[in-house]
């Protein structure tokens, strides 16, 4: 009897495979924000081994939108109302589809938006995120 053992896909596998230097923060930040689960690493994996491109390239926003295809699914909600009920950095999360670090807790607190203002600004402009969104509050 053979049993067929996996090896955990890491981030630093992706990395590796990728060619992501440890100094690309905001990829890495996008890597673990968006690919959570084995299954994740996996088909982002076999994606990105199949040649996929983003524009046509295969550089560090390429990595960016193959992890955000794959993971947004972990990010969904159905309503504000289901937002303003989530601690406010998870709930930028959702809106945004975007890791929120501290930096950009900070601008959005400074800024005085409101969530409610964000979210209707998100839905008239989808492909907004949070930086770009505060201006225009």
């Amino acid at each position: 009897m053979t049993t067929a053992i996996k090896k955990e896909i890491t981030i630093e596998n992706i990395m590796g495979l990728t060619e992501i230097k440890k100094s690309a923060i905001t990829v890495i930040e996008n890597l673990n924000h968006f690919l959570l689960a084995q299954e994740d690493r996996q088909e982002f994996i076999s994606r990105w081994l199949d040649g996929y491109t983003f524009c046509g390239k295969r550089f560090g926003l390429a990595v960016i939108e193959l992890a955000q295809e794959i993971g947004s699914y972990h990010y969904t909600y159905e309503s504000l109302e289901q937002l303003e009920a989530m601690e406010p950095q998870k709930a930028l999360q959702r809106l945004f589809l975007e890791p929120i670090n501290h930096g950009a807790m900070y601008r959005f607190k400074e800024s005085g938006a409101s969530l409610k203002r964000l979210y209707e600004l998100k839905q008239k402009n989808p492909g907004y995120h949070l930086m770009i969104a505060l201006m225009y509050v």
